[in-house]
């Protein structure tokens, strides 16, 4: 990653909410609780949005 990427607030944002919605996806599914699904579709959202944000601020450069 770029150090403009690093520096915008709200793609790291982004990108370490979509890695706590992975693990807590990954907990619930261990403990059997159905839920799970709906936190890695919000994962994979929020990881879509955060990764065109980076795009667009890398191409800002």
């Amino acid at each position: 990653m770029k150090w403009a990427v690093l520096k915008d607030g709200r793609t790291m944002l982004g990108l370490v909410l979509s890695v706590l919605l992975s693990v807590s996806a990954f907990v619930l599914a261990v403990n059997d609780i159905g839920y799970w699904v709906a936190l890695v579709l919000m994962a994979l959202i929020v990881l879509f949005f955060s990764i065109a944000k980076a795009d667009k601020v890398t191409r800002q450069e």
